[in-house]
């Protein structure tokens, strides 16, 4: 939850992601000008097995996405089964949300939106010392590059 980058103040994130999403917010929060790239607009269906560990509830808290997700399914137990039928069951002692990824993607994309994030759906050709290309020979230059 937050970090200290110093005197940074403008980030290109590569990969728009869950990690690259979250921390697009968390930066822009912490005052720095956020470019985020990626491919393709949101939302989009991807596959995810829509589980999301309860411990990550405090950070989603910071991000301001939690109230967007009280209302999720909460899973509690566990169960896995063998190709001959046998079932193990047990509780998990922190367990976890459903969400699926479409959600929780579309969620982190209003937010960073919403918290000033610039958005470019484009593909990034290359990367080189703090500085961006993408595939239509847009050029963009930021004091830290993070390949998310």
């Amino acid at each position: 939850m937050g970090g200290d980058l110093g005197e940074v103040k403008s980030v290109g994130i590569i990969g728009g992601g869950i990690a690259g999403l979250a921390l697009a917010i968390d930066l822009r929060m912490l005052g720095m000008e956020v470019t985020l790239f990626e491919k393709q607009e949101y939302p989009r269906h991807k596959v995810c097995g829509e589980y999301v560990s309860a411990e990550s509830v405090p950070y989603f808290k910071y991000l301001g996405i939690y109230n967007q997700m009280k209302h999720l399914p909460r899973i509690t137990n566990l169960k896995v089964s063998s190709p001959s039928g046998k079932m193990f069951t047990t509780n998990m002692t922190v367990g976890g949300i459903g969400i699926s990824r479409y959600m929780f993607d579309d969620l982190l994309y209003k937010r960073a939106k919403e918290v000033g994030v610039v958005f470019v759906f484009d593909t990034v050709t290359d990367a080189m010392d703090n500085k961006v290309t993408t595939a239509s020979s847009k050029n963009f230059t930021f004091e830290k590059v993070v390949a998310a």
